[in-house]
């Protein structure tokens, strides 16, 4: 499997209008962004296909996704040894940078980005080459 080698930009990215999300899945057929009505609620306020672009990464934008939002991921696509792709199954966007518990499961939640980290950088560490917990 290929890293997309612009990697550091995947999850959500807050734009002047909302918001623009990318994904990184070589396999799914599709992908569908879940932007619930308000934080809590199990209503789902907008639907946004996103659409596969260079380096198998899914993307697309939306106006709802503002700090504070809680969203999920649906996806679906082949099932067999490699894959198990379900659309039924909501699924968090693994490059979120926040999070919330409700009862059962978790939610992402889009962040406000706009702390002063007085010129500190981010460290340029591969994803190959990173731990990820869960």
């Amino acid at each position: 499997m290929t890293i997309p080698s612009h990697s550091r930009n995947l999850g959500v990215q807050r734009t002047a209008t909302g918001g623009h999300i990318s994904v990184f899945s070589a396999n799914a057929d599709g992908i569908d962004l879940l932007i619930y009505a308000e934080p809590g609620s199990d209503h789902i306020a907008h639907r946004v296909s996103l659409n596969k672009g260079s380096e198998n990464v899914w993307s697309a934008h939306s106006d709802a996704l503002i700090p504070g939002a809680e969203y999920a991921l649906q996806a679906w696509g082949p099932v067999g040894p490699q894959n198990s792709f379900s659309a039924e199954e909501l699924l968090l966007d693994p490059y979120a940078t926040g999070l919330t518990h409700l009862g059962n499961h978790w939610r992402a939640v889009v962040t406000d980005d706009a702390f002063d980290w007085a010129g500190v950088t981010k460290p340029n560490i591969p994803l190959e080459k990173s731990v990820i917990y869960e």
